[in-house]
């Protein structure tokens, strides 16, 4: 990662100096402590959305005051508002050669990740450009939370570490998948639809979900490319093409903004909000972009539209 340097809202020694503070002071508030690690964590994924335009110093002085926060909080690592799109986005921003980005970013995901966002590491594991000791750290992490990993989760960390299904591997790996390769936790589906949407939309995980020519045949995306160039629309539909699903475009613009709609109708719901983590998927592998699911209550089951 090399961020472009700016000058930015983050100060080092204001920061550790509060830090302190919060430290030498006993804090009998629960509420005082949550309101200040929503601050916290708020302030983070700000920084996280845009880390192409944050200093790697000024970073991880961040990481180091969200850290100390969190740590003071015994709720946090609970808190729902660390989904899987937020422990993403540390993951990769942490996953670098930085000794000291990595260092801070690897004790947060440690002490953030649970069951329902542990898809964000797994997320990150998918990435073929990982840095090598960074991967370790995250193989570590996700580790720790197979004796509670759902089955639907376990599929996705299997895919990520072993997408060839080879027999030799790294000792470490070997041990994480037979540690879930029984795993009767249930499923994240049923538990939680919400951290299970969040999951799906992260490219890495909704590559599981492509499946084969066939099975997509059934499919049409209907590309709204807006006022995207003839080149990029020509290249994503010739990705989807290859991939089976029936392809058009126009140029209809959505006054919501972009997304990737998908139906809610029918007994197969759940399918079609795969098969557009799948889309949204082979959006970023082939034309680099960043598109999100997102349900529609009118679409025909089979339909799937693309809104740049």
């Amino acid at each position: 990662m090399q961020p472009v340097r700016k000058q930015s809202v983050f100060c080092l020694a204001s920061r550790i100096a509060l830090s302190i503070a919060l430290l030498a002071v006993p804090v009998n508030d629960a509420r005082a402590d949550k309101d200040l690690t929503d601050s916290a964590l708020r302030q983070l994924r700000d920084a996280l959305e845009n880390i192409g335009n944050v200093d790697s110093i000024q970073f991880a002085s961040l990481l180091q005051y969200v850290r100390i926060i969190v740590a003071n909080d015994e709720t946090a690592v609970d808190n729902r508002k660390v989904d899987g799109r937020l422990i993403n986005l540390l993951s990769n921003a942490s996953s670098t050669n930085d000794y000291a980005l990595r260092i801070q970013g690897g004790w947060l995901l440690g002490y953030l990740t649970n069951r329902y966002n542990v898809c964000g590491i797994i997320d990150t594991l998918f990435r073929p450009d990982l840095d090598l000791k960074a991967r370790r750290n995250l193989i570590g992490i996700v580790g720790s939370q197979t004796d509670q990993m759902y089955s639907d989760v376990a599929g996705w960390l299997k895919a990520a570490l072993n997408p060839q299904g080879s027999q030799v591997m790294d000792p470490k790996t070997a041990e994480i998948l037979a540690a879930v390769e029984s795993n009767n936790e249930g499923e994240l589906s049923n538990d939680s639809d919400t951290d299970f949407k969040t999951c799906v939309s992260l490219p890495g995980i909704g590559s599981t979900y492509i499946g084969s020519a066939q099975e997509n045949e059934r499919f049409r995306v209907a590309i709204h490319a807006g006022k995207a160039d003839q080149a990029t629309i020509d290249k994503l539909a010739k990705a989807l093409t290859e991939r089976g699903f029936k392809v058009g475009y126009d140029r209809e613009t959505d006054t919501f903004g972009s997304g990737i709609d998908y139906s809610i109708q029918g007994g197969d719901k759940g399918l079609a909000l795969r098969k557009a983590a799948a889309v949204a998927s082979i959006v970023g592998q082939s034309i680099d972009a960043r598109v999100a699911p997102r349900p529609q209550s009118k679409l025909p089951l089979d339909e799937i539209g693309v809104w740049f």
